[in-house]
């Protein structure tokens, strides 16, 4: 009886009915998960960092439960919030970065362009960094705040400076 209210309580977390479907689960637990994220406009007033904090962890809890109970496998997120390197370790190469994050969390391309909306063949030039075919700076600006996003790191400003900047660099090249 306790694991049904446990589980209830899981569904109310994310705002979904207990018959929800693996689809709805996720969109919403990535919707709850922008809502509180870090400078997230919506919540940045209402909630202190700590208060925020907790809230994203017990808003994973709930994921993880629902996902357990239903047999499938709900991934956790890289981490709920982390910071990115030194800007001067990242500059090096922020395209393998991203795929180590990404590999580490055992997400295909195939997995983060269905959470991100962003093409497979888009997260793979984003990943080789071949600028030239990225597309202009105000989409791979969405792209980069995405992608980062869906990994769980914060403080992406760098990160999208230094792909921009290298943009930049290889059009005038």
């Amino acid at each position: 009886m306790t694991d049904e209210l446990t589980l209830a309580a899981a569904f109310r977390a994310l705002d979904l009915p207990p018959d929800a479907q693996p689809l709805q689960v996720e969109r919403a637990f990535r919707r709850k998960q922008a809502l509180y994220a870090d400078g997230a406009l919506a919540s940045y007033s209402l909630l202190d960092d700590a208060e925020r904090q907790a809230l994203l962890r017990r808003l994973e809890a709930a994921y993880q439960m629902i996902g357990a109970a239903a047999g499938s496998a709900c991934r956790p997120s890289v981490a709920v919030e982390e910071k990115l390197p030194p800007a001067a370790e990242l500059a090096a190469a922020p395209g393998r970065f991203l795929r180590a994050r990404r590999e580490a969390a055992g997400l295909s391309l195939r997995e983060v362009a269905d959470r991100t909306k962003i093409s497979p063949m888009k997260l793979r030039q984003i990943e080789e960094e071949q600028y030239e075919y990225l597309p202009a700076a105000v989409y791979l600006r969405g792209f980069i705040v995405s992608y980062a996003r869906m990994l769980g790191l914060s403080d992406f400003a760098t990160l999208v400076t230094i792909f921009l900047e290298r943009q930049r660099e290889a059009a005038e090249a």
